[in-house]
């Protein structure tokens, strides 16, 4: 799950870290959406 990944982040690369995460969720939303 995403936990571990989250707890790693530091504040200053938030900005970063955020755009990185977005793209994660899109590809977990594709993955979802195709087994269904």
């Amino acid at each position: 799950g995403p936990g571990p990944i989250l707890k790693r982040i530091q504040p200053r690369a938030q900005g970063r870290a955020f755009r990185i995460n977005k793209r994660t969720s899109n590809i977990t939303i594709i993955l979802k959406e195709r087994e269904a």
